[in-house]
């Protein structure tokens, strides 16, 4: 996967977008990906995989590498390819909203499992000790974030669905008022 990372690393060198919404989500996978791999290497080590195998350490690392690495790259290449397809545009600035609460988080959501992990609290368990009443609640509340990041992009694709974006193909100057007569 190092090698994965780097030839991903490599292709973007030349992207002339490189602050485009897609791309954002793109640096995000990379990063994302990144610390889940670096995660495993962690785990790799067989004494410190008996003491955190069934741990929330392993659900931070798996949503990190396989959870944010699909829905990152099926967002990207929503915003990458909508357009074409579609024939309108996306309005930038909820993009924007959407990419920002949807890595804060995501981050906010699985970075503190690894720290519960580490502390010892396990998989599958329904209550937890209360001193990780407060870890846990912060997840929660980012997690409430992602959801709304999520309700955000469905927004976004219903307004473009419904034909409410920005037409590529159409004139915006005689929408103004003043331009209204001057019609060529």
């Amino acid at each position: 996967t190092g090698i994965k990372v780097l030839s991903w690393l490599i292709s973007i060198i030349d992207i002339k977008a490189l602050y485009e919404i897609e791309m954002l989500y793109v640096y995000t996978f990379l990063i994302m990906f990144t610390f889940g791999g670096v995660t495993g290497i962690i785990i790799s080590n067989s004494a410190i995989d008996m003491i955190l195998h069934d741990s929330y350490f392993i659900i931070g690392h798996f949503h990190y590498v396989l959870s944010s690495g699909a829905a990152l790259s099926l967002i990207a290449g929503y915003y990458k390819y909508s357009e074409n397809i579609l024939g309108n545009t996306y309005r930038k600035d909820m993009g924007n909203l959407q990419w920002i609460l949807l890595v804060w988080g995501l981050n906010g959501t699985f970075y503190p499992m690894h720290e519960l992990g580490i502390l010892g609290m396990p998989r599958r368990y329904s209550s937890y000790l209360d001193e990780w009443y407060e870890i846990n609640k912060w997840i929660s509340y980012n997690s409430i974030i992602s959801l709304i990041s999520v309700i955000i992009l469905v927004e976004i694709i219903r307004i473009q669905l419904m034909g409410l974006g920005y037409r590529k193909d159409f004139n915006y100057k005689y929408l103004a008022t003043d331009n209204i007569m001057n019609v060529e």
